[in-house]
């Protein structure tokens, strides 16, 4: 999905609506009328839920990207291997990664065999994906 048209979903560790799970993230397309809110489960919403973000230049778009992950991850606490997962789905996530050479692994979304993969060896969550119609939910197996 394109940062422009994908909606940043997310509870914080300690911030959770009823029907969310605390460290949850998804991403999905943008609402329009008639659509189910995918985003309600979530306590917040960022990427182009901010009506600036729909018209920035790709360069902008990569860096409010990679802002958007270190946010998430230090600001609200949420696993930053879940975030990752969770930005595969967009392209300029995996775009300014595979610049970087450190691109999906081998068993993840985007892979290319041509790119390294930047990954430690440090452990990571399970991780539960969970697809509701167009958007895709992410969480710490339990």
């Amino acid at each position: 999905m394109k940062a422009s048209e994908t909606i940043i979903a997310w509870n914080g560790l300690d911030n959770y609506r009823n029907e969310g799970r605390p460290g949850s993230i998804a991403v999905g397309p943008l609402l329009h009328d008639g659509d189910g809110d995918w985003t309600r489960p979530y306590l917040y919403t960022g990427g182009a839920a901010e009506v600036y973000r729909r018209n920035i230049s790709t360069k902008d778009q990569q860096f409010s990207v990679l802002r958007d992950f270190y946010s998430l991850a230090y600001v609200y606490g949420l696993h930053p291997y879940l975030v990752h997962r969770a930005f595969l789905h967009i392209d300029e996530y995996q775009d300014i990664t595979k610049a970087m050479g450190a691109g999906p692994d081998e068993n993840e979304l985007g892979h290319d065999p041509n790119v390294g993969y930047g990954r430690s060896s440090y452990p990571v969550p399970s991780v539960e994906e969970r697809r509701l119609e167009r958007s895709f939910h992410f969480f710490a197996a339990t």
